[in-house]
């Protein structure tokens, strides 16, 4: 799998909020491999992988909680010094925005880029997809 779809969800920044979100896909037996959560502005931006991306958006359309989806990369990058930089360089190079990235629990790094394609075409001719 070199792409995901990438759920979004705001949280309210109080206790309690996370677990909700996260018994969404959890009550609908849906494993969450990739995760990230981030203040912003009073509010939590949650950034979810899951194991399955069709059965997820139901429980969230079903939970009326407000969401957003987008297309994502997945690249397996070597642990070394310097690895990152070489690919974000690549990217770079090319045009390519990161938007935002993280490390899923798979160990492969999460792109949220400008253009998909053309992040796809980088990365593969970096030897990371």
């Amino acid at each position: 799998m070199t792409t995901a779809v990438e759920f979004s969800i705001v949280l309210e920044n109080k206790p309690g909020t996370l677990a909700a979100a996260a018994e969404i896909f959890g009550n609908a037996g849906v494993n969450i491999i990739g995760v990230q959560d981030a203040p912003c502005s009073g509010e939590g931006i949650m950034q979810v992988l899951t194991s399955d991306p069709v059965t997820a958006e139901a429980a969230l359309k079903k939970s009326g909680v407000q969401y957003t989806r987008r297309e994502v990369l997945l690249l397996n990058l070597v642990d070394k010094p310097g690895e990152l930089a070489r690919v974000a360089r690549a990217m770079s190079n090319a045009k390519v925005n990161i938007e935002g990235m993280y490390i899923a629990m798979t160990g492969q790094v999460v792109f949220s880029l400008n253009d998909l394609a053309a992040g796809e075409k980088v990365a593969k001719d970096s030897g990371v997809l």
